[in-house]
């Protein structure tokens, strides 16, 4: 994924905390609004260029919380691509996204509402494609949202595009041609917002 986007944009690449070979927080750091803040002042650090932010799973929350609070930063010079380095995870993150400590201090629905950037959702949906659901046998969601979640975000996001993709929570790496269409959409759209 990062040698073809290397060909045409300057592609910076953050180990969020918790994952790759970033520092470790507290147990109680662990939440959407800190580490959104930790990678905002990263990008401050390394750009004064607006940037085009791609998360995936909690890093599209990420990018949601970076979106809404720093607005002046859609124009796609760059591209943000996080969680390449997964071998060195912390639970700890984990333990807060299930717990629901990650969304502490971070309203969703305002931060999708605030967003005036195009935005792609890119809903994968292997599980539910497969299954007819999003949960399994015990009620557990099998990704970060379901078909309603999806909805609901497209209902408040202002410039929205929906691309679905039958695959799993490793989208840019199980359908890396579908993924890298959208983000091309979505730089399409952004110089277009721009004009």
């Amino acid at each position: 994924m990062l040698p073809t986007l290397t060909k045409q944009h300057r592609v910076i690449a953050i180990d969020v905390p918790g994952h790759g070979t970033s520092e470790h927080l507290d147990h109680d750091e662990y939440t959407c609004v800190t580490v959104g803040e930790l990678l905002a002042g990263v990008i401050e650090t390394l750009t004064d260029e607006a940037v085009l932010l791609a998360g995936h799973s909690s890093g599209g929350v990420l990018a949601l919380r970076i979106a809404a609070e720093y607005r002046i930063w859609f124009l796609p010079r760059a591209v943000d691509v996080w969680f390449e380095g997964m071998v060195t995870y912390d639970p700890a993150f984990g333990s807060s996204w299930n717990t629901g400590r990650w969304h502490e201090g971070f309203d969703t629905g305002a931060a999708l509402a605030a967003v005036r950037a195009p935005t792609t959702l890119i809903h994968t949906r292997w599980w539910h494609d497969k299954h007819g659901t999003s949960y399994d046998e015990n009620g557990v969601l099998k990704a970060a949202m379901d078909v309603d979640d999806a909805s609901r975000a497209l209902e408040r996001l202002a410039a929205a595009e929906l691309v679905l993709i039958s695959g799993g929570h490793l989208v840019y790496f199980e359908r890396p041609r579908d993924y890298l269409t959208a983000l091309a959409g979505l730089e399409v759209r952004s110089a277009r917002h721009r004009e």
